[in-house]
């Protein structure tokens, strides 16, 4: 909308009598702002959330540090965070949880069968609406067989 009317008066501009030089100026100077535009330096409000699109971790785990296999977002504009938990609630953006890239792995307290839930933000913080779920059945719990193996049957004395 502001290039529009910005492009509006330009055009007034250039309608009427105006020297030469004035009007290299007022082109240098719409072209400067197209460009602000263009790059991303000048926007309008984002209103649009982002969006979690992958969000992979295992079915299992033998340790409370799970390997966060994928994790990501999109966005109109960009991603500027990620927030990983147990709770299903939308975080708030100021939380001091989230992290400019997608983490690799998320520390459990216990055991047990755990829910992760995934989260993005941008930079006008926006937060995603829904969050992507996954869940993963951790058991720390080492099992070994204890029974001393069998005398082979075979050997003879010598």
């Amino acid at each position: 909308m502001l290039m529009f009317v910005i492009y509006n008066k330009v055009s007034k501009i250039f309608q009427k009598n105006v020297e030469k030089k004035q009007r290299i100026k007022i082109a240098v100077v719409f072209l400067t702002l197209a460009s602000f535009f263009v790059a991303g330096v000048l926007k309008a409000d984002d209103e649009i959330a982002p969006i979690v699109t992958v969000f992979v971790i295992p079915a299992n785990s033998t340790s409370l540090v799970v390997p966060i296999y994928n994790l990501e977002a999109s966005d109109d504009v960009a991603v500027t965070g990620f927030f990983v938990s147990e709770d299903s609630y939308q975080p708030d953006p100021s939380d001091g949880a989230w992290i400019p890239e997608a983490p690799s792995t998320y520390v459990f307290a216990s055991e047990g069968t755990k829910t992760l839930y995934a989260w993005a933000k941008d930079s006008a913080n926006n937060v995603s609406l829904v969050s992507l779920s996954a869940s993963v059945n951790i058991s720390t719990a080492v099992s070994f067989d204890a029974t001393p193996p069998a005398a082979p049957s075979n050997l003879g004395v010598l």
